[in-house]
């Protein structure tokens, strides 16, 4: 790791800096060790190397150019690719400026795994396509303490 606060290896997320022309400039062991890679092999290279193919065309249409208007992107799904295969991230991002580097603004990256999201999502699908075939009407009504009642979901 080069660059980062010494606070962000301690974090349970990932944590890059990438340059507005593209180059990683750090990265958190957190985020080497989700890439199967070690942080500082990475300083310096490409961060479309690290990026799927969707994944690359999401952060060059949406995330470099919404981070350059307006200065933050949040909640977005990258997929970067590792050796094991694509690991769908959560990203959170911001333009800072590099700290005594007249060299311009940096993109700081916040991403963390969506595993679990993912595995409840479509567990979630599932179920609802469940609920929608069956014969009947399944429906889930709900009242408050005020003795308002409306319905949370209906069925197909």
């Amino acid at each position: 790791m080069t660059g980062l606060d010494p606070a962000l290896e301690r974090l349970p997320v990932g944590v890059m800096h990438v340059s507005l022309d593209g180059r990683i400039l750090a990265m958190n062991a957190c985020m080497g060790d989700w890439l199967g890679r070690a942080p500082a092999a990475l300083v310096g290279q490409p961060v479309d190397t690290l990026l799927s193919r969707p994944g690359r065309v999401l952060y060059h249409t949406h995330l470099m150019p919404t981070l350059r208007l307006h200065g933050q992107v949040q909640e977005l799904c990258l997929a970067l690719r590792a050796p094991a295969g694509k690991v769908h991230m959560l990203c959170c991002a911001r333009l800072t400026e590099r700290p005594g580097d007249p060299g311009g603004p940096l993109a700081e990256l916040v991403l963390s795994p969506m595993r679990e999201r993912l595995r409840i999502e479509a567990e979630l699908t599932r179920v609802q396509r469940s609920a929608d075939a069956a014969p009947i009407v399944l429906f889930e009504c709900v009242r408050d303490v005020d003795g308002r009642s409306w319905l949370n979901y209906a069925s197909a």
